[in-house]
């Protein structure tokens, strides 16, 4: 397992058995490649060619003083001890600037860089150039006390002593000669005894005996080196068959039958379902730290032996991860290996552990300041709190746990459960009520049957109807300026039949109409109509006149028809009234005698003359109400065309106005009207509009709300909110009904769950 800032990765690739020479070949070839990428053998790696620096080394003038020889045992020296007859403030500041650049390398890179370098080996060099000079041992120091006062700073050893590996790379690579760095420490720090550093060298002065001037000079210098890339070239170097046999480095290394098994495995490899992690019975899980679902994923699936890489920001919660894995991994009786390239990462894992009291569990080895006797010490204090833990009895905690997580889990799948008629769960429910605009709430909801009819096939279908309205919207509003506006057009035929019927009023019926009219009125003398009920009275009025001409000789208009009415009026009373009127009224007599004169048509009775007289008188006075006091109705020319005319432009209004709905056409002024009919003629758009509009509305009110579209027509939203509103009330239904069916939905308590919580 290995940490990083960015991401963890868990791997538990197995060895592959028998392999082919193809594949060792490629793996060595690539372990090889490595190897070179990670060594430095240039001049300027001053672990072989060290080099003095004005503040970056500081040399001991002793190697062999007491005060060295206390240093490399483990004492805490004072700086002033080493540099007796030196400069110590000068030492100081060097020392000063050394440890600053370890703490740098420490924090920024995660290396501890600070040793002290005893013994310099050197050799002629086979290029000529500048010879090696590399340090033998390198010894793990901290610097103690205030660095600035040279007086009181001092320096420990805190850690075992170590060959340069690089040392002893370039003695293999250009010399052929192989030293075991085991071999050349074998018994040199004995517990209570001095360390012999002497025989290191010896040792190695042995073993390179056949590299001409081959040489190493006592000297002691501290400063900063980095060595760790070499701890990886030895591993490259000794574990080059377990490399071979492992089938994920065989994968990196472009082995194509490796990468095949990898693949396969993964396909193989089921994904780690969140809800199986609910029913690990509590004394099967050893989760020590708070973990969501996919942290347990993450631990389930290494736990059942799958490799992967795990990704997060920092803070995401991978330390946490890895704490619990150890954790889990221990109960097991299993054994885990985390390491990181930043002394940070591990203790941050560290730190959990121990806050949860199992920092027993790990064994603390990053850096070159671990001891053996630090790590056996560790394992001690370990295998002590081991033997002395009593046994844990956990069946208090369990079950209520249990019974809580059982509420928990009940709860989320009452909440996750597709309901009808939606299909959706309480959940997205709640969670699509929640994205819709505040302004798309309604209080509109269906129930029982009606609401059983909108499924989330029919929402769709009743969403993209409701959109296509959108598109008529002022139209659906009834606000669109087109003459054609809040017809009913409800079919194809209806649109053709409404069109007709406005271009033939338009065209024909009208302007025939306004022409009979105008002949009219020039010949009788009379205003011209303003309204199409004003021009049906006048024609009314002219007919009227017409059948009195035909009765009597114009000169009847000439008289006193209001008198003769009155003088006649006996007639009107009765029998015995007319009897009565005739004995005694002159009047009476006279009147009659001339209304008989000047009727064409033969004797009737008075009666009938009466009734005719007072028809006449109101002809008369309606004529002079439109012309002058004085004028004299007269018979109009060709008024039967003009009625004809009239007669059918009615028929053709009747009809129309059964699309249009106008009922005030009667009312409005000629130029209204004819200006109406000439805009309805020359729009062949709307119509066709106004009959799709109609059929989405009742494709609508099919599905049984209507009521919607009342509901918009009333609030006159905009457009892009129709079909929230819809969703609205849907949801909104089906959450009501979810309530009605499910009481344990309906009694939900946030208090209460967050408390089992």
């Amino acid at each position: 397992m290995s940490s990083l800032p960015q991401q963890t990765a868990v791997s538990q690739g197995g060895l592959a058995g028998a392999v082919d020479a193809a594949r060792r070949e490629r793996v060595d070839r690539a372990r090889e490649g490595w190897i070179c990428r990670l060594m430095d053998t240039s001049r300027r790696n001053n672990l072989l060619y060290f080099r003095d620096l004005t503040k970056g080394t500081l040399d001991i003038p002793d190697p062999l003083s007491d005060a060295t020889t206390g240093l490399l045992n483990g004492d805490e020296v004072l700086l002033s001890r080493l540099f007796l007859d030196a400069n110590t403030a000068q030492a100081a500041a060097k020392l000063r600037e050394i440890g600053r650049r370890a703490l740098t390398n420490l924090e920024e890179k995660g290396l501890q860089t600070l040793f002290l370098a005893l013994g310099m080996a050197t050799w002629p060099s086979g290029d000529g150039g500048r010879p090696p000079e590399s340090a033998v041992l390198l010894i793990p120091i901290a610097l103690k006390g205030h660095v600035r006062e040279g007086r009181s700073v001092a320096l420990q050893r805190t850690g075992e002593p170590q060959v340069n590996l690089t040392l002893l790379h370039a003695l293999e690579t250009e010399h052929s000669c192989t030293l075991d760095p085991e071999g050349l420490l074998a018994g040199i720090v004995n517990e209570g005894e001095a360390f012999d550093h002497e025989a290191v060298f010896e040792r190695l002065r042995q073993g390179a005996r056949d590299i001409p001037g081959f040489e190493v000079n006592p000297r002691a210098v501290i400063s900063n080196f980095s060595f760790q890339k070499m701890a990886m070239v030895k591993d490259l170097r000794e574990r080059a068959e377990e490399m071979i046999g492992h089938d994920i480095i065989a994968a990196i290394s472009g082995d194509g039958p490796a990468r095949e098994t990898i693949n396969m495995l993964q396909k193989i490899r089921g994904e780690v379902d969140s809800k199986e992690l609910d029913r690990i019975p509590p004394e099967n899980e050893f989760l020590i730290l708070d973990a969501d679902s996919s942290q347990q994923r993450v631990i389930a699936a290494v736990l059942a032996g799958q490799d992967g890489v795990i990704q997060g920001p920092p803070g995401g919660g991978k330390s946490q991860t890895i704490a619990n894995l150890i954790a889990s991994l221990t109960a097991q009786g299993r054994r885990g290996l985390f390491v990181a390239e930043k002394r940070a990462a591990l203790e941050v894992v560290l730190r959990r552990l121990e806050e949860t009291g199992l920092g027993h569990l790990v064994l603390d080895l990053h850096g070159a300041d671990i001891s053996t006797r630090a790590v056996m010490k560790r394992v001690g204090e370990a295998l002590s709190l081991i033997r002395e833990t009593t046994p844990v009895t956990s069946e208090s905690i369990h079950e209520p746990f249990s019974d809580r997580r059982k509420r928990l889990n009940e709860h989320v799948a009452r909440m996750h459960i597709p309901r009808p008629p939606s299909g959706l769960s309480v959940y997205e429910l709640q969670g699509r009520l929640l994205r819709l605009p505040g302004e798309a709430r309604v209080s509109l909801r269906w129930r029982g049957a009606s609401l059983d009819r909108l499924d989330a096939s029919a929402a769709n279908v009743l969403c993209d109807l409701l959109r296509e309205a959108g598109g008529f919207s002022s139209l659906f509003f009834r606000d669109d300026p087109a003459p054609w506006t809040g017809a009913t057009l409800a079919d194809g035929a209806a649109v053709q039949q409404a069109m007709d019927l406005a271009a033939r009023i338009a065209y024909e019926r009208w302007p025939e109409l306004r022409d009979a009219l105008n002949q009219i009125v020039t010949m009788t003398g009379l205003p011209a109509p303003t309204t199409l009920d004003e021009a049906r009275n006048l024609l009314a009025l002219l007919e009227e006149v017409a059948h009195t001409l035909t009765l009597y000789d114009a000169e009847l208009f000439r008289q006193d028809l209001d008198v003769l009415a009155v003088d006649l009026a006996p007639a009107g009373r009765g029998v015995m009234a007319l009897a009565w009127a005739w004995c005694t009224k002159p009047a009476f007599r006279k009147a009659r005698q001339n209304i008989r004169a000047m009727r064409r048509s033969g004797p009737v009775s008075a009666v009938h003359l009466l009734a005719e007289v007072q028809a006449a008188a109101d002809q008369c006075r309606r004529w002079r109400s439109l012309s002058t006091p004085t004028s004299i109705p007269i018979a109009a020319p060709d008024l039967e065309t003009a009625r004809r005319r009239q007669d059918t432009l009615d028929t053709d209004l009747a009809a129309i106005t059964a699309f249009i709905g106008r009922q005030d056409l009667g009312a409005m002024s000629l130029d209204e009207f004819g200006n109406l009919f000439n805009a309805l003629a020359t729009d062949t758009v709307t119509p066709f509009r106004i009959r799709r509009l109609l059929e989405i509305e009742r494709e609508i009110e099919q599905w049984g709300v209507g009521a919607l579209l009342n509901e918009l027509r009333v609030s006159k939203p905009d457009p892009l909110l129709w079909t929230d509103m819809f969703n609205h009330a849907w949801l909104a239904s089906c959450l009501d009904n979810t309530r009605l069916a499910d009481p344990a939905i309906a009694g939900f308590n946030g208090n209460i769950h967050e408390g089992f919580v």
